[in-house]
């Protein structure tokens, strides 16, 4: 990622932050990041704002709690932000009997905080949900107007603009961090992270300031480098799998950072929601994001099992059903897809075997005990892993064995364990505990 063009900035940004090199890095990188403008960042003070004046006035309505409140008997504290896919619903599995709070950053998605305030606290599990004061905004625009000064010759080129859109959000978070931080000041247990990039931005960079530590659970399975994991601006990370770990330490972050758990949040399953569902279908198809990588395997997969299997579903990606279901176009045609709002966990309940394109799902796949290949994409290259899939050239071959056999998979207990990642709730708990008491 290129941020040679925003370097010029560097001694500007680090003067409107007050922060050192490491929380320039961190701004410039977000900014290089972006590929686009939306909406919300040409105009994020009106926007931040805009949220700061409703949830300030809803949320109290509501009950959700705004003030932070860490006791010195905490363990941890998890920081994480709400959104439609609730992530964190699952974190009591694994947590033991340790002490702990939630803090969930402000977002727009203020239907989602509404009901994890409500899961939480019929659960009695303490959330928190800090809001942007407008003072914060106020600030950040103060802020903003100074460093746009300094900067002199800074344009209306898109770079500039990605990094105007990117500082104000820092600005405007910073403030947040500022407060929830101050209202937590004697809790001496371990900070979790969700996420490293985005809102989270001033609380790993204000922990690293006072030299406290940060650690990133992370949240989700991946096969490649990516912007959502690195660079790894926490100083620890707790990952999925001795494979992930591998690409860490390929990749420059040392051994001693990082530590593996195993599967992510999402992936678990509270007893009282699994139901018991009878199979219905042969074949259930989990599809991922549609991508100009992997439209032409994805789509020749699906013309394939749809010549020669009848009793097929296919599950698309909910966060973007409606852009890949356009994308494939006649590959779905005639094809059974499962409704909008559907738990994995009652499709999968209801197929026998499993054809996955989808990294996270396996991990439901597989503690549920289902026949399953998993279709590698041109891109996701970890040579270890390849050996254990089905591609390009021998889709036919795998989805045919899967059919024809009772049980078939490419991977066993302990080989999905180190690709994927450990599924056993007991097992992470275990090691959750243990990472947060050393």
């Amino acid at each position: 990622m290129d941020t040679s063009k925003l370097e010029r900035f560097r001694e500007q940004v680090k003067g409107v932050t007050q922060g050192d090199d490491f929380v320039v890095d961190m701004i410039l990188f977000e900014a290089g990041r972006n590929e686009g403008l939306t909406t919300l960042s040409r105009y994020p003070f009106f926007f931040h704002g805009l949220l700061g004046l409703i949830t300030n006035i809803m949320y109290p309505l509501m009950g959700l709690k705004r003030k932070v409140r860490l006791f010195k008997e905490d363990d941890f504290a998890f920081v994480s932000c709400p959104d439609p896919i609730f992530r964190t619903k699952t974190i009591g599995l694994i947590t033991g009997d340790l002490k702990y709070g939630i803090i969930y950053l402000p977002t727009f998605h203020i239907t989602a905080a509404l009901r994890y305030h409500k899961f939480f606290n019929s659960n009695h599990i303490r959330a928190y949900f800090p809001t942007i004061k407008i003072r914060h905004v106020l600030d950040a625009k103060r802020k903003l107007a100074i460093f746009k000064k300094k900067c002199g010759d800074l344009g209306n080129d898109i770079e500039s603009r990605r990094l105007l859109s990117t500082l104000s959000m820092f600005l405007v978070y910073d403030g947040v961090v500022m407060d929830y931080l101050k209202d937590a000041d004697g809790f001496k247990g371990k900070w979790i992270f969700e996420h490293d990039k985005y809102y989270f931005m001033p609380a790993v960079s204000h922990l690293r300031q006072v030299g406290k530590e940060s650690t990133m659970l992370q949240h989700g399975v991946f096969f490649r480098t990516s912007h959502n994991y690195f660079p790894m601006f926490c100083d620890k990370v707790l990952c999925c799998s001795e494979r992930e770990k591998r690409i860490y330490t390929e990749n420059g972050v040392s051994e001693d950072r990082v530590t593996v758990l195993g599967a992510p949040l999402q992936t678990l399953q509270l007893s009282e929601e699994t139901r018991a569902i009878g199979k219905h279908y042969d074949m259930l198809v989990l599809l991922t994001e549609i991508k100009d990588v992997n439209r032409d395997v994805t789509s020749n997969i699906l013309s394939f099992i749809k010549q020669n299997y009848d009793s097929v579903l296919v599950r698309m990606r909910p966060r973007s059903r409606k852009i890949d279901e356009a994308l494939l176009g006649d590959a779905l045609r005639g094809l059974k897809l499962s409704e909008e709002g559907t738990p994995l966990i009652d499709d999968l309940s209801s197929c026998k075997k499993v054809v996955s394109f989808s990294e996270d799902a396996n991990v439901e796949v597989a503690k549920l005990h289902k026949p399953f290949i998993y279709v590698w994409n041109e891109g996701e290259r970890d040579l270890k892993f390849m050996g254990n899939c089905a591609t390009a050239d021998n889709y036919q071959e795998e989805i045919k064995n899967l059919m024809d056999q009772e049980f078939y998979s490419t991977f066993n207990k302990e080989q999905y364990n180190e690709i994927l990642g450990e599924t056993d709730v007991n097992v992470l708990r275990d090691r959750f505990v243990r990472y947060i008491k050393s």
